[in-house]
Parts: structure tokens; C-alpha cells; sequence
């Protein structure tokens, strides 16, 4: 703990001395250097403002690898059997350290504690185990939250309870207009990338659906398998949503909540 303490003593001593440095810059380029002075003086200004933040981000990095290791002790029983498992191959002590990297890229916690999870129940399992572990892993280091948003719109809860063995959820196969429409507004800009990197990641792909094409009078209409249209959860897309929402991803604002199945089974 002491030693914990003085590393962040050190980091606020860097801070503080990053933003002085800055403001001695600052003045020493604003003398005498007319609008090219303005313009580094507005860099270097905004450079110094600058540091506390990047600061801030680099210590939120560190409590997201925390939360991370926390869900990762809690799946496998203890930090020690985590440890253990990492040293008893490279595969393993590379797995580990992917996930700690993924901690950091995502800022949803859910994804961090689903990474934590899934990184656990791979590192102390067999070999198959852990190579499905570092897929689930790599996917996850991608959710953000509008991607979980437009995983959520593709849910269609089933009516058969989780504790009974049963999926908790099917997957809708929805065409481009049909998913915009349980989208936020805004994400209309940014529909194409959402859908790309989730596409990306095997989270979901294009469900062929049958779609009725009318033909002249007189002709019978025909049906095609149209695949360049339609979205859908994959199978790996909906273990992934399980894993979200078990880590505590809640259904985003004005989405219906997942009902409890359960109730209706006794």
C-alpha cells in the first residue's frame, strides 16, 4: 500500500511539474514572436491545460485493469489461481496480458468486468477453452457502449428461463430500416461504423431473409434470399450479450428492460 502511495505522490509531482513547464513555455514563446507567437502560445497553453487530463486517463486506465482483475478473481475463486494458471504457459501469461490491454481500450464497464470473466474462465480451463477465451477477449475490447445499444436492438428475449438450460435470448433478423427505427436518432451517422466493427468482431452478420419480390401480372411472385440486407446476432454475438448483461449492462435509456421469463415458468 506504501509503495502504491508513493507511485501516485510521484505521478502527481510529474503532473504538476508538466503543467508548470507548460506555463514557463508558454510565456517564454509569447514574447516577441508576433502571430506565429500566438499560434504556439495557443498550442503550448493548450498542451499544459492538457496534462492533468491525459493524467486522469492514464489513472482511470489503472482502476479499469482493477475492475478487470476483480472480475476475473471472482469467476476463478481467487487472484492467486489466476496467477498460477498464467505461469503454467506462455498461451496462458499471453491471455492474461491481452486482457489486462483490452481493459483499457473499452470505456463501458460492463465490457471491463465481461473481459475479467471470460479471461478467467479460459486461463484455468483446457486448450480449447482458453483459445475460445482469447476470441471472447479480442470482441469484447471493441464494445463501447452504442455497440452494446445495437447488440440490445437485435435481442429478442425467448420464453424459455436461463436456469432451466435454456438461451436467454433469440436474435431478430432485421433489414437496415428496421433497426434504425429501435436506434437512437442520432446514431443514423454513425449506423455504418457500429454495424462494420460488430460485423468485424463476429458479433453479428448478414441473415439471409426471405423476401417476396412481385413479378408482371399474371406471373407467381418469387422469393430470393436477400443477404446483403438483414442483420442478426450471431451465436457468438448473443454468448457475448450474455456476458455483457451478466456484468451488469442494462437495457439503454427508452429500450424495454429484459423481462423476467422466469415469473411466467414458476
Amino acid at each position: 500500500m506504501a509503495e502504491r502511495s508513493n507511485r501516485h505522490d510521484d505521478g502527481i509531482v510529474l503532473r504538476d511539474a508538466a503543467t508548470q513547464a507548460g506555463a514557463a513555455a508558454t510565456l517564454a514563446l509569447a514574447t516577441g514572436l508576433g502571430p506565429t507567437g500566438t499560434a504556439l502560445t495557443f498550442a503550448v497553453t493548450f498542451a499544459g491545460g492538457a496534462m492533468p487530463l491525459v493524467w486522469d486517463e492514464i489513472q482511470d486506465e489503472g482502476r479499469r485493469m482493477d475492475d478487470m482483475a476483480v472480475a476475473a478473481a471472482e469467476a476463478a475463486g481467487s487472484v492467486e489461481e489466476v496467477i498460477d494458471a498464467a505461469q503454467s504457459s506462455p498461451e496462458r501469461r499471453g491471455l492474461l496480458t491481452d486482457a489486462l490491454r483490452a481493459a483499457t481500450k473499452t470505456r463501458f464497464p460492463p465490457a471491463v468486468r465481461a473481459i475479467g470473466t471470460a479471461m478467467a474462465g479460459g486461463i484455468v480451463a483446457d486448450d480449447a477453452a482458453l483459445d475460445d477465451a482469447q476470441q471472447v477477449v479480442e470482441a469484447l475490447a471493441v464494445i463501447q457502449r452504442p455497440h452494446f445499444v445495437v447488440m440490445w436492438a437485435l435481442r429478442q428475449p425467448s420464453d424459455v428461463p436461463a436456469d432451466s438450460g435454456g438461451q436467454a435470448w433469440f436474435t431478430l433478423v432485421l433489414d437496415r430500416d428496421e433497426l434504425l427505427e429501435k436506434l437512437p436518432p442520432s446514431y443514423r451517422v454513425s449506423f455504418d461504423r457500429l454495424v462494420a466493427a460488430l460485423e468485424r468482431e463476429g458479433l453479428v452478420g448478414r441473415a439471409p431473409s426471405p423476401v417476396l419480390f412481385p413479378v408482371a401480372e399474371g406471373s407467381r411472385p418469387t422469393i430470393r434470399d436477400r443477404t446483403d440486407m438483414y442483420w442478426a446476432l450471431t451465436s457468438f454475438g448473443l454468448r457475448a450479450l450474455g456476458l455483457l448483461v451478466s456484468a451488469g449492462a442494462e437495457a439503454p435509456d427508452g429500450a424495454p428492460p429484459q423481462p423476467d421469463v422466469s415469473a411466467s415458468h414458476g
